[in-house]
């Protein structure tokens, strides 16, 4: 199906809903778009900068876990995650639905086997998609994050 008539589909499935509906192709390479075409984040949103510390333990007072730190160009698409022992990656960032998403870990087909989700409530995943036949996985890790 080409992006011009998925677009009008979501614009019609927005005019049925009453409001904006996210409609984003699966390869991700469209911004996500609500009712009329009207980009959901608007241009110019900036920069979002996050601290995650261990759901149950902060940024480790029992456990040793540092801190991560993620950083969001809304308007680039890019991104960067920091770990606690100076290890910083640049990644892609998008919008997916209404969780920020940052990928990283680029390999040889072009896909990424790393990724860090937060939800609106400040509840996050971290994703490793190494090995995984089908590129699925349960996150192997469980954070909560604050905008910083």
């Amino acid at each position: 199906m080409s992006a011009l008539v998925q677009m009008g589909r979501c614009a019609a499935l927005g005019a049925v809903l009453g409001g904006a509906v996210g409609c984003m192709p699966a390869g991700g390479s469209a911004p996500l778009l609500g009712a009329g075409g009207v980009p959901l984040e608007p241009a110019g949103a900036g920069v979002q900068r996050w601290v995650c510390g261990d759901r149950f333990d902060g940024c480790g007072l029992l456990s040793g876990t540092e801190c991560i730190h993620l950083e969001a160009d809304l308007d680039a698409g890019t991104g960067s995650v920091s770990f606690g022992d100076g290890i910083v990656s640049r990644t892609r960032f998008m919008v997916d639905g209404i969780d920020r998403r940052w990928d990283w870990c680029l390999d040889g087909d072009g896909s990424f086997d790393c990724a860090f989700l937060i939800s609106p409530d400040g509840d996050a995943l971290y994703f490793n998609f190494r090995g995984s036949p089908d590129g699925r996985a349960k996150p192997s890790s469980f954070w909560s994050c604050a905008r910083r």
